[in-house]
């Protein structure tokens, strides 16, 4: 459930990251993938921390890092941000690669195109109509108990 909360968060954990409870802090300077990346540290209300990596050039997320828990295990997982687009003037990431180091775990997300403020057919959100049951069959009942 946590995890349900943090990811319905559309803005991300840095708009009005403070409004939030978020905490952020910058923690130096390291390089990926052979570029110089700012780390951000981020705490949010409920004390998880994730580490956030930014390409020091373009200011665009590049990476980031945090440690789930997996079948009672704690296990790091990362995600890395690729092959950015604008899309009316904002760039987003058409592509997440995300793994646990040291296991199988790994997903790839592409996506094919973004659109901002796209119709939607309000029939999408109707509650779906549920089906009758059958009407029940009597019960069968028992011969009655001889002497």
């Amino acid at each position: 459930m946590k995890s349900v909360s943090e990811e319905s968060d559309f803005d991300g954990p840095f708009i009005d990251y403070k409004a939030k409870g978020n905490q952020i802090e910058l923690v130096g300077k390291e390089e990926l993938q052979g570029k110089p990346a700012y780390r951000i540290k981020l705490t949010n209300k409920i004390g998880n921390i994730r580490f956030y990596l930014f390409d020091a050039t373009s200011f665009l997320p590049a990476k980031w890092e945090e440690t789930r828990v997996v079948e009672g295990k704690e296990t790091p997982w990362e995600s890395f941000f690729s092959d950015y687009r604008e899309v009316n003037g904002v760039k987003y990431a058409f592509m997440i690669d995300s793994d646990s180091p040291g296991t199988d775990l790994k997903q790839t997300v592409v996506a094919e195109k973004i659109e901002i403020n796209a119709q939607i057919d309000e029939t999408r959100f109707a509650k779906p109509v549920v089906p009758e049951a059958p009407a029940a069959s009597p019960a069968p009942t028992s011969p009655p108990p001889s002497d």
